[in-house]
């Protein structure tokens, strides 16, 4: 999801822990609006 220019130390490592902090906070937040709106506003069935 994240380019690598905006990671412009270019450490591996610190990328992919903060690429999966990120994940996890983005699904959290799909999640709650998912919940919030519900599953059919969301969908639009």
């Amino acid at each position: 999801m994240i380019p690598k220019a905006a990671h412009p130390h270019g450490n591996v490592t610190l990328s992919k822990s903060s690429q999966a902090s990120r994940d996890r906070i983005y699904s959290r937040t799909f999640a709650l609006n998912l919940r919030s709106h519900g599953a059919k506003a969301f969908y639009g069935t």
